[in-house]
């Protein structure tokens, strides 16, 4: 996959992470998301996530919440936790992320 990278300030256009990370360094990097819910950092920073991993970093995300109220039936409520959590875990599979970063 093909990834393009812009600083708009400098109206520059690259394939190279470097235009946004300069001195970047496949197998030493580490990139951070805080995420409020487990859905947030994929919306919000995806295409970065996946562009870390394509680079040769390694994305971790870090969520706050744990899905505790994001059931739609009462007959969810005491498994949804861990029900969000495979959901969490199977998205960010998809981006690149292993368990462990999530």
């Amino acid at each position: 996959m093909d990834f393009s990278y812009y600083d708009f300030r400098k109206r520059i256009k690259s394939q190279n992470i470097e235009v946004l990370f300069p001195g970047w360094e496949a197998g030493k990097e580490k990139v951070v998301v805080f995420s409020p819910h487990d859905d947030d950092a994929i919306l919000g920073a995806g295409y970065l996530l996946q562009s870390v991993v394509v680079n040769g970093g390694e994305p971790f995300v870090l969520i706050f919440c744990n899905g505790n109220a994001g059931y739609s039936n009462p007959e969810e409520r005491e498994v949804i936790v861990e029900k969000r959590k495979e959901e969490t875990k199977a998205a960010y599979a998809i981006l690149g992320l292993s368990d462990e970063n999530v």
